[in-house]
């Protein structure tokens, strides 16, 4: 009797320990896999977690948790979640995309390091997802727009929807911004709030633009190339 009650309690000792190892796995694990590159033009890479290469991304390239992808100059990158969300990569941008995945949904948080980023995110069922550069944090429910990030500042156009930011420096303030605005934050952490130009409704046509152009090349040998760049 005394053996059974050992081994009972070694068997349950086993299980609690399963449990308790599968609910304390680590956030922003680098298995989630959190969408693919959907279209890439001219110079796209990417890395991939805890790696110190680039590698060349291509269209179905799989991103995970923790992942990077830049773009250098005249050249795009589309990123599409399992949402349906879409980011649009532009020209010298880098950017890492995180998962953190809870049963069956995925919180999602994009981190802009540079660059400029269009964004069409889909309303999100209980899910979060987010953006963060150097000077603030965004929430995002379903909205579409634009950031640009530059010299530590950055730059926000709300074409529609909400968001709620907070500034990760400085005075640390929130403010909601709905859509027409725009909110500028430096290293201060100052929110400032303003009404969408004509001119930023320009610049925001243009983020969402994909029109490139294509020129035949011919090498000495008859050999040819189509290189492909996208439009200013």
């Amino acid at each position: 009797m005394k053996n059974y009650i050992k081994y009972l309690k070694l068997v349950l000792g086993i299980i609690v320990l399963i449990t308790f190892e599968a609910f304390a796995a680590p956030n922003n694990s680098p298995a989630v896999t959190v969408g693919f590159i959907m279209k890439a033009v001219q110079t796209v890479d990417y890395r991939e977690f805890n790696n110190t290469d680039w590698e060349d991304a291509k269209i179905g390239t799989t991103l995970k948790s923790g992942d990077e992808v830049k773009t250098g100059l005249r050249s795009l990158a589309i990123i599409k979640f399992k949402d349906n969300s879409l980011l649009r990569v532009r020209e010298k941008s880098l950017v890492t995309i995180f998962g953190d995945q809870q049963r069956k949904k995925v919180d999602k948080n994009t981190e802009i390091k540079s660059g400029t980023l269009g964004f069409d995110v889909t309303k999100q069922s209980g899910e979060e997802f987010k953006f963060t550069t150097p000077t603030m944090v965004a929430s995002i429910k379903g909205t579409s727009g634009y950031f640009k990030v530059i010299d530590s500042k950055t730059f926000l156009f709300l074409e529609s929807g909400i968001i709620e930011i907070e500034s990760t420096v400085g005075v640390k303030e929130k403010v909601t911004l709905t859509a027409g605005n725009t909110a500028t934050v430096g290293m201060d952490g100052i929110v400032l709030v303003s009404k969408a130009s004509a001119d930023d409704y320009s610049e925001s046509e243009a983020v969402k633009s994909t029109k490139t152009t294509r020129v035949l090349i011919r090498t000495s040998s008859d050999e040819e190339y189509i290189l492909e760049y996208l439009e200013k």
